[in-house]
């Protein structure tokens, strides 16, 4: 996204951009006034143009955009549908309001004296003296909630339990579920803007190493003679409205297989 921005607003600087004083709250900066020159290697003081405009990163797994004074005065971001659900927005456009927050809506539809599709100019701040950060509501981290299942299911008459998960519950009848562990992710700390990001992952994984489990049944002798496994990937699949939970058959790789051990205690 951020190079994406950079190279928006360095090739801006290079063009003439359109204004009209009866429709633009902000005279174009400054620093945006055309250049006759290469947008790539030419640009005068082009710090402020690469950074009208950036992505920006929390700890927490939130983005957000950072709106320098001139981006201010010059960009609203319009968001698409899928734009809208990522960051969690009900307005399309994101645009500084007169308290200095990104809630007011931009847009005045059917408006009795203005057309319908023009643009509330009249609620942005009359005066811009420093940068804006909005934050999202989502996290991009929300998926550590969802992580993929690893489930051994059996035809052996086990006792069913219920699991309960946001707001709905489902009648477990497995042997064993195991939860892939989280990408161990990191963070590095490297001024205001710029972070760097780091996830590490497995392709090997032990989920029990000792015969104390909780996966304990009581089950008849008679049970044991003839009985199948399935290994199943469950997982959550976005479905347009919530994340569905999903099982499906686990994929193996030709001429690859799994083991399961069994530690049998008899029961007088």
């Amino acid at each position: 996204m951020n190079l994406f921005f950079r190279e928006m607003c360095m090739r801006l600087a290079t063009v003439v951009i359109p204004y009209n004083n009866a429709q633009h709250q902000f005279a174009i900066p400054v620093a945006f006034t055309r250049q006759i020159v290469d947008w790539f290697t030419g640009l005068n003081n082009a710090d402020p143009i690469e950074t009208a405009l950036q992505a920006v990163f929390r700890p927490d797994g939130k983005l957000g955009f950072r709106f320098s004074v001139d981006g201010l005065k010059l960009f609203v971001l319009k968001l698409t549908d899928e734009g809208k659900r990522i960051f969690g927005r009900t307005q399309r456009y994101l645009a500084l309001d007169s308290q200095g927050l990104f809630e007011e809506n931009y847009e005045i539809l059917n408006h009795p004296v203005l057309a319908d599709g023009t643009f509330a100019i009249e609620d942005l701040p009359a005066a811009v003296t420093e940068s804006y950060i909005f934050f999202c509501d989502n996290s991009m981290f929300s998926h550590v909630n969802y992580r993929h299942e690893l489930v051994l299911k059996t035809s052996l008459p086990l006792e069913t339990h219920v699991e309960c998960d946001t707001d709905h519950s489902f009648y477990r009848h497995q042997l064993a579920s195991y939860k892939f562990p989280d990408p161990n992710t990191s963070m590095r700390y490297d001024g205001t803007v710029h972070r760097e990001l780091v996830e590490t992952t497995q392709t090997r994984y032990t989920f029990e190493k000792s015969l104390r489990t909780h996966n304990a049944f009581k089950i008849t002798g008679t049970s044991l003679q003839n009985f199948t496994l399935y290994l199943i990937s469950r997982s959550y699949e976005y479905d347009g409205k919530r994340y569905k939970q999903t099982e499906k058959p686990y994929s193996l790789h030709e001429d690859t297989f799994y083991t399961v051990q069994f530690a049998l205690r008899p029961v007088q």
